[in-house]
């Protein structure tokens, strides 16, 4: 895995922007968690939402569509990493998707679990874990039964939360492609009264 630089205009102010991007190839291992995060050996979090560090404003950075490779000629200012609240501010935004409102509350869990300034961030500031613990209260009830992947995440999400009853009877109705030995940890985490995310 290695690291492109983009090039693009803020589409609130305009200004050119520079960000980074993950280019994965073939040979790249994937890490993968029971809360679905994935990563890449030694790759950092890369959010998918951006802000501006001229006008503050923030953005889906798959939005973007025009952009090109960073070059030197080109002064660019380095695009920002939002703050946890501007993540909840950008879901009051009601030109969202359903499928794009989903990926940013997935992200939201993300952060706090695997984002080590965003953790650290939960775990000194009471406001911040109270509001974050609500997101994923709510989270919850957006998941559907109905969608394998969304089911195993509410079931994770339930164990992660501490409802080890609830995850496990969703965990009953789980009839999706993931090995059986994944489910079977699962099992075995809720019952030794474990929350935590664990690598796959």
């Amino acid at each position: 895995m290695k690291l492109e630089t983009i090039t693009f205009e803020c589409p609130f102010c305009c200004v050119s922007l520079k960000h980074e991007l993950p280019e994965y190839t073939d040979n790249d291992e994937i890490i993968r968690f029971s809360d679905g995060f994935t990563t890449y050996p030694g790759q950092s979090f890369f959010s998918k939402l951006v802000q501006c560090p001229v006008c503050n404003e923030v953005f889906l950075i798959d939005s973007i569509e025009d952009h090109q490779p960073c070059r030197n000629d080109n002064p660019c200012t380095e695009t920002m990493e939002p703050a946890f609240d501007r993540y909840f501010e950008f879901l009051k935004n009601s030109a969202l998707t359903p499928e794009q409102d989903l990926m940013i509350r997935l992200e939201i869990w993300h952060l706090g679990n695997h984002h080590p300034d965003r953790n650290s961030e939960l775990l000194n500031d009471y406001d911040s874990k109270e509001k974050w613990i609500e997101h994923l209260d709510y989270l919850e009830t957006l998941l559907k039964e109905t969608n394998p992947d969304e089911l195993l995440f509410k079931a994770e999400l339930n164990r992660y939360l501490g409802r080890f009853t609830r995850s496990l009877e969703l965990l009953d109705k789980y009839q999706g492609d993931v090995p059986a030995k994944f489910i079977k940890t699962i099992r075995k985490k809720i019952s030794k009264g474990n929350t935590e995310v664990f690598e796959i």
